[in-house]
């Protein structure tokens, strides 16, 4: 899928100000309601939002040829689930899935 950025036009004045306006993927345009982060690397520059969709996307360009990538998203967050009696690990599958973990990356254990 193809992915656009529009930039602010406080962009041309350094890589340390990345400021995307809207996302395009592929046809869909998304409006960009927040800046998380933004960092700077040696070969890329990273820039974390959250677009109108309410998902995080982490965004990627390459320094030298101002090419983009999307290289993370996260979906918005569900509700939690309400924990049943006698269960202890749902408010942490709750906390895992609010951070975009899925079941089987959280360590098995039993409570203490």
């Amino acid at each position: 899928m193809e992915l656009r950025v529009e930039l602010n036009d406080d962009e041309r004045s350094g890589r340390d100000r990345l400021s995307p306006r809207a996302i395009w993927l592929g046809e869909r345009r998304l409006a960009v309601l927040e800046v998380l982060d933004r960092w700077a690397g040696e070969d890329f520059d990273h820039v974390k939002i959250r677009a109108e969709d309410q998902g995080v996307y982490i965004l990627r360009r390459e320094a030298r040829r101002g090419l983009w990538a999307l290289a993370a998203y996260r979906a918005p967050e569900a509700p939690a689930a309400a924990p049943r009696e006698g269960r202890t690990d749902v408010g942490l599958l709750a906390f895992a899935a609010r951070d975009g973990y899925r079941r089987s990356s959280i360590p098995r254990g039993r409570a203490s």
